[in-house]
C-alpha cells in the first residue's frame, strides 16, 4: 500500500497544463485516496492551477474513492472556469471509469500530448 503522507503524484508543468502525473500502482486504501484528493485540489487551492492533465498510466488500481477524487478535482475546476482530462489509463482502471460515468464529466486520452492539447485550448 502507498503511503498517505507521501506524494501520490508527480506534478510537472507542460505547455501550459499541469501534468499530475499519479505514481501509486494502486489506490485501493480510503486514506491513500483521500490524501490523493487532497493533494490534487492542492493544485487548485494553493497553486492556482486549472489546467490539468492527471496521467494515469501506472496505476493499475482505483478505488471507488480515488474516482471520487478526480470527480471532485473535476467539480473544483468547472468552479475555477479549469478543465481536466485524463490519460494512459490502464483497462482494468478505465472499465471502472465507464462503469461511473467519468468519461461524461472530463475526457480521456490514449496519449499525454493529446491531454495537454485538449485542456491547454
Amino acid at each position: 500500500m502507498s503511503d498517505p503522507a507521501e506524494p501520490q503524484f508527480e506534478a510537472e508543468d507542460v505547455d501550459g497544463a499541469t501534468v499530475a502525473r499519479v505514481t501509486a500502482r494502486e489506490i485501493r486504501h480510503p486514506d491513500v485516496a483521500v490524501a490523493l484528493g487532497a493533494q490534487l485540489r492542492g493544485l487548485v487551492e494553493e497553486h492556482g492551477r486549472t489546467r490539468i492533465v492527471v496521467d494515469l498510466h501506472d496505476c493499475r488500481y482505483l478505488s471507488s474513492t480515488g474516482f471520487g477524487a478526480l470527480l471532485n478535482l473535476g467539480r473544483l475546476l468547472k468552479q475555477h472556469d479549469g478543465k481536466m482530462a485524463i490519460c494512459r489509463v490502464h483497462p482494468d482502471v478505465r472499465v471502472g471509469a465507464r462503469i461511473i460515468g467519468m468519461e461524461q464529466v472530463c475526457a480521456f486520452f490514449d496519449h499525454e500530448s493529446e491531454a495537454i492539447a485538449h485542456v491547454s485550448a
